[in-house]
């Protein structure tokens, strides 16, 4: 697997969406997140500074990411891409009209990172 990281530099709204996404799922359920990542779903597009990821499975990443608010805040995690697999699977069976395709996944924004 590639063993660099890459920066997003584009697209950083939909990095967000994702963490929101994310985010209110883990709330709806009862799960903690860590609070950078909280404040990460709440920040808007120009506070967030950078944003790195490294391919360490097929489906699986370690995200960095870097904001500005009073103070420069600083986290990592390990973000599995279900919806890649999902798209994977349903590749397989050759039905491609599904709903999946249609969302931008971390896959995706790996791709466009430099």
């Amino acid at each position: 697997m590639e063993q660099n990281w890459r920066e997003l530099k584009e697209r950083k709204e939909e990095f967000l969406h994702i963490v929101r996404v994310l985010e209110n799922y883990a709330s709806a359920v009862g799960l903690k997140t860590s609070k950078f990542r909280k404040a990460l779903s709440e920040v808007r597009e120009e506070e967030l500074c950078r944003i790195y990821f490294k391919q360490i499975g097929k489906y699986e990443y370690e995200v960095k990411a870097h904001l500005k608010l009073e103070d420069w805040l600083e986290d990592n995690w390990i973000h599995i891409d279900g919806i890649q697999e999902e798209r994977d699977r349903f590749e397989e069976i050759g039905k491609v009209d599904h709903p999946v395709f249609g969302l931008t996944n971390l896959s995706d924004l790996y791709k466009i990172a430099i």
